[in-house]
């Protein structure tokens, strides 16, 4: 195994152990980056579609599944753990019933937005995107939204009538990388939200500063992005 892919593992695995996510059950998660994250978590893929991956013990999934529409049968899984699955306020509702649907009873379900705030208001020291948004760059208007939709994030549980709700920030290690190069390169195509904005001057700029800031860093680097969580159990 990659040097990289050990370090995200171990990562995941810390993250995964902080939830009390239980090793041996079966676990649905969700959202755009679900199967790149799926990949690092240290858990057995059992099946995985766009946007759904089932791990540890869970079930096969159908080719048209879904974060609102699994096709799972209800009361399936031991957790469900949604990342940036939702769009709007009416999304969010779809995604919370659905993962109160399929979880079992005293099951637990994570919601996972990402934290523009924390995103952007960082230093170089804590987070070397801070390099980019000190500088200028701009977090387009679909991004910027995700913050104002998370506010809702609690009342959706409570209204779906999940118990034991809980938010709070956290980072979330979303890769790794060997070399400076690949660091970059990550950058350039997208790893930050907001950096196809900037035009070639700004992105010399950008990178001169960034080789700079990792020139003495440990390597693998991994890469950890803030995002905001919310926590739910479904009544036994």
């Amino acid at each position: 195994m990659l040097r990289t892919e050990i370090a995200l593992r171990a990562a995941w695995d810390q993250v995964f152990r902080t939830f009390n996510v239980p090793e041996t059950g079966s676990v649905i998660l969700g959202g755009p980056l679900a199967e790149r994250f799926g990949a690092s978590i240290p858990f057995a893929v059992v099946d995985e579609v766009s946007g759904l991956v089932s791990l540890g013990s869970g079930p096969t999934l159908e080719p048209t599944s879904s974060v609102v529409a699994s096709g799972l049968p209800p009361a399936s899984v031991d957790a469900v753990f949604m990342v940036d699955a939702w769009r709007s306020h009416d999304e969010l509702l779809a995604v919370v019933r659905e993962s109160k649907r399929i979880v079992k009873p005293a099951g637990k379900v994570w919601l996972a937005s990402l934290n523009i705030e924390g995103l952007t208001n960082a230093t170089p020291v804590v987070r070397p995107s801070a390099l980019f948004y000190a500088s200028g760059g701009m977090v387009s208007s679909a991004v910027d939204t995700r913050n104002e939709v998370f506010a809702s994030t609690e009342l959706a549980l409570l209204r779906a009538g999940l118990v034991s709700i809980e938010t709070w920030p956290s980072d979330l290690p979303i890769a790794a990388f060997d070399t400076i190069d690949h660091y970059v390169k990550a950058v350039h195509n997208g790893m930050w939200p907001g950096a196809e904005a900037l035009d070639t001057a700004q992105w010399v700029d950008l990178e001169v500063e960034l080789r700079r800031l990792l020139a003495g860093a440990e390597m693998p680097v991994v890469e950890r992005e803030p995002w905001l969580l919310a926590s739910a159990i479904k009544p036994g």
